[in-house]
């Protein structure tokens, strides 16, 4: 049985395998097919290994994907987040004003939004992330790590 295997250093969301997974690619001859359709059609198995999931992600893979068999290296719970009110990364004491002043800053920056969208002060699909890599920072990630909007200068530099 045919094997696929697919490799990442991260995923946040797990958007970006979503979508790698639905788009149509060329194939020789002209014929477009997509790693979805094939799954449809074959017997293969897939894997998708990383380094590091959030638990968020992996569920949405899952969910939309559940022919894909992921392997992560480590998961990363959602209390991980800096805007969440469960968060382990504030001390108890200064959860809630830790959490109002990356809002705070986020929404002065011009990241006004509460739809999870890559405007959301909280980062993409409001995971609120503080993690970087040393070639980048995920936008899963608060935008306070990565942006240089209104003279701000980013906590971490994007490659």
């Amino acid at each position: 049985m045919p094997r696929l295997l697919f490799v990442d250093d991260f995923v946040g969301s797990g958007e970006q395998f979503v979508r790698t997974w639905q788009r149509e690619y060329d194939l020789p001859g002209g014929a477009r097919n997509s790693f979805e359709a094939l799954a449809e059609l074959s017997p293969a198995t897939f894997f998708y290994c990383n380094a590091m999931t959030t638990d968020y992600g992996l569920k949405r893979i899952n969910r939309f994907i559940p022919e894909v068999t992921v392997s992560a290296g480590n998961i990363i719970p959602d209390r991980y987040s800096l805007a969440d009110p469960a968060s382990l990364l504030w001390p108890k004491a200064i959860r809630a004003d830790g959490i109002a002043l990356v809002e705070a800053i986020g929404r002065r920056l011009g990241y006004g939004a509460d739809d999870g969208s890559e405007q959301d002060w909280r980062g993409f699909h409001k995971l609120g992330l503080a993690l970087a890599f040393q070639h980048s920072v995920p936008d899963a990630n608060l935008p306070i790590f990565f942006t240089d909007r209104n003279g701000w200068r980013p906590l971490v530099q994007r490659l």
